[in-house]
């Protein structure tokens, strides 16, 4: 990813630079060719063609932010980091469009759990001497 945004920078100088805009820290990294804001009909037409050229159709910008924040919850990312980066104004608004997510991390969680303890023995499970069988304690 750096390395495409490395990319876009360059090519960038170069095309500010031909029309008279010198390229500095507050350039922005997606602006119109005068660099300024894009207006939400551009974007999406430019996304829709990266959307036709591998073979998506029928997708909004939504559906991105929301393959987006469903991706960093399965990350394991914290709620709040989450909430931050989407701009919802709580975690209670981030968690409540993304609970399916959650119910998914919670069965991936209880697998977690259940190998944990498949490779541990029975904490009644003692061995016997160096004879190596097994004793089980009963309370």
């Amino acid at each position: 990813m750096k390395k495409v945004w490395l990319e876009h920078m360059k090519e960038q100088k170069v095309q500010l630079f031909r029309i008279g805009i010198i390229q500095s820290e507050t350039t922005l990294i997606f602006g119109s060719i005068v660099n300024t804001n894009l207006d939400s009909g551009s974007v999406l037409k430019e996304l829709k063609k990266v959307y036709a050229s591998i073979g998506i159709t029928d997708k909004t910008f939504h559906d991105l932010r929301h393959t987006y924040a469903t991706r960093l919850f399965e990350l394991g990312e914290p709620a709040k980091t989450v909430q931050e980066l989407l701009g919802h104004s709580n975690t209670a608004v981030t968690l409540n469009i993304y609970t399916h997510v959650l119910g998914t991390m919670k069965v991936a969680t209880a697998s977690k759990i259940d190998d944990l303890y498949k490779n541990k023995k029975p904490e009644n499970e003692i061995l016997w001497g160096n004879c190596g069988k097994k004793l089980h304690l009963v309370k």
